[in-house]
């Protein structure tokens, strides 16, 4: 097995130590996150099952070994002895290549059988945008998440508030007392992480999480996200946020590239 000093799990072992259902909110690098960690886990042995409880584009090069869905297969997926590797696991594909998922109680009873070592669920859309504020109903959270990822993509900071740039930008200016057209700054960003129904709603109470401040591509970006850990650290303490980095990916083979704490 390669080395491991660039690979997330081994940036904060105990974030990932029992987390057998990690749970992916946010913008700017959700999917591509998620299969980073998933090919992580399997390269150190794991069965993964990578899913969706919305809806996710089909990954157009495959990072997995098996892909199953539910409306062609012929028997359910817990009566299939899982492969080694990744399954990434659906209802169907739309004609828009978008991956649909199943409901959370389906879902639900493939983890209770625990017949896979990591379960992870992207659990919102963000229209591919690098930055979102969720409504009353997202993320579609399973019940028994262990882990929930929240990212955020830095690329939108120093851009104008408005729907090029932000999902649902009316609600990020509700949640951050912004005004549409004003710039995306650091302490906005802050306050969308710390808000109670921003990044981490419905976060199951004793679910660990992780903030990934993604894009952080240059030494600017790195620099603006030590200032928002900073603002979180200093005026949202007690918004409970378990662990921070500052990450960049290569999308194209789903590898962390650079990533430090913050």
């Amino acid at each position: 097995m390669e080395p491991l000093e660039r690979y997330l799990i081994n940036l904060h072992p105990e974030c990932f130590e029992n987390a057998q259902v990690i749970s992916f909110v946010g913008a700017g690098g959700k999917t591509t996150s998620m299969f980073t960690l998933a090919s992580e886990f399997r390269k150190a042995g794991e069965t993964v099952l990578v899913t969706t409880s919305t809806a996710i584009y089909k990954p157009e090069k495959e990072p997995f070994d098996c892909l199953w869905l539910e409306a062609e297969a012929k028997r359910p997926l817990e009566e299939k002895n899982p492969v080694n590797g990744i399954t990434v696991w659906g209802d169907r594909v739309t004609e828009e290549q978008k991956l649909k998922g199943l409901l959370p109680e389906r879902l639900q009873n493939i983890i209770y059988k625990k017949r896979y070592n990591r379960v992870l669920i992207e659990a919102d859309g963000s229209r591919e945008k690098p930055m979102k504020a969720s409504n009353e109903t997202e993320p579609v959270m399973v019940a028994s998440t262990d882990l929930v990822i929240g990212v955020l993509g830095m690329s939108a900071l120093g851009q104008n508030i408005s729907e090029a740039n932000i999902h649902r930008s009316a609600l990020f200016c509700e949640l951050t007392g912004k005004q549409a057209g004003q710039r995306i700054c650091e302490k906005s960003v802050a306050e969308l992480i710390a808000h109670p129904q921003g990044l981490f709603q419905y976060t199951p109470k004793e679910a660990k999480r992780l903030l990934l401040l993604n894009q952080a591509d240059d030494d600017r970006r790195r620099q603006q996200a030590a200032e928002i850990a900073a603002l979180l650290r200093k005026k949202h303490e007690k918004r409970r946020i378990d662990y921070m980095l500052a990450t960049s990916f290569d999308p194209a083979n789903y590898e962390l590239i650079w990533s430090e704490g913050l």
